[in-house]
C-alpha cells in the first residue's frame, strides 16, 4: 500500500472521493483500497492556460499479492468525439503517467481503460465512417493504445460499472 500511501501525500494531486461528472459515474466494491485521481485538475492547477485534453478519473488500486491496478476512465454524458476520447488516452499515458508522475505510474502492472457513456458520436464523426454508431463504436475500441509495450483497448460501459477486486 505504500503506493498509496505515496499518492495521497503528494500535494500536486486532486483525490476525489467519487468518479463521476453530470451524472455519469463509477462505482467501487466495498473494501478494496484504492485512490482515485483526478488528472484534469492536475493540469487546471498546474497552468489554467494549457489544459490539455485528459482523462476524469484515475484509479490506483491495491492488491492482494501488494501489486497494483490502474483503471483509467472517460465519462461522457453528452456526445463523443471519438478523436478527443483517444487524444485523451494517449496524453494520459504519455504526459500524465510518463513525463509529469513516472515515479508512481510508469511501471509494469494491469490497466484497464473504460469509457462510460449513454450517449451517441457526433454525427460528422457518423458520416465520416459510414453513417453507423455501431461502426464507429467498433473504430474506437479497435483503436489499440500501447503503454510500457503492452496493447491496450477502451471497453466501453454503461453507466455506473463497478471496480471490482484484483
Amino acid at each position: 500500500m505504500e503506493l498509496l500511501e505515496k499518492l495521497r501525500n503528494d500535494p500536486r494531486l486532486t483525490l476525489c472521493a467519487k468518479c463521476e461528472e453530470n451524472g455519469v459515474d463509477v462505482e467501487v466494491a466495498a473494501d478494496i483500497p484504492y485512490v482515485l485521481i483526478n488528472p484534469e485538475t492536475y493540469y487546471t492547477k498546474a497552468n489554467p492556460e494549457e489544459r490539455p485534453k485528459m482523462v476524469d478519473c484515475f484509479f490506483v488500486q491495491h492488491c492482494e499479492n501488494n501489486g497494483y491496478h490502474f483503471t483509467i476512465v472517460e465519462l461522457k454524458n453528452r456526445r463523443i468525439k471519438v478523436q478527443d476520447v483517444i487524444e485523451k488516452f494517449e496524453r494520459c499515458f504519455d504526459r500524465f503517467m510518463t513525463q509529469d508522475f513516472p515515479e508512481y505510474f510508469d511501471r509494469d502492472c494491469p490497466i484497464k481503460l473504460y469509457l462510460v457513456s449513454q450517449v451517441t458520436l457526433e454525427w460528422e464523426e457518423e458520416k465520416l465512417i459510414g453513417g453507423t454508431y455501431t461502426n464507429r463504436m467498433k473504430a474506437l475500441m479497435s483503436n489499440t493504445f500501447s503503454f510500457r509495450g503492452i496493447p491496450l483497448n477502451i471497453e466501453p460501459k454503461n453507466p455506473t460499472p463497478i471496480i471490482q477486486p484484483c
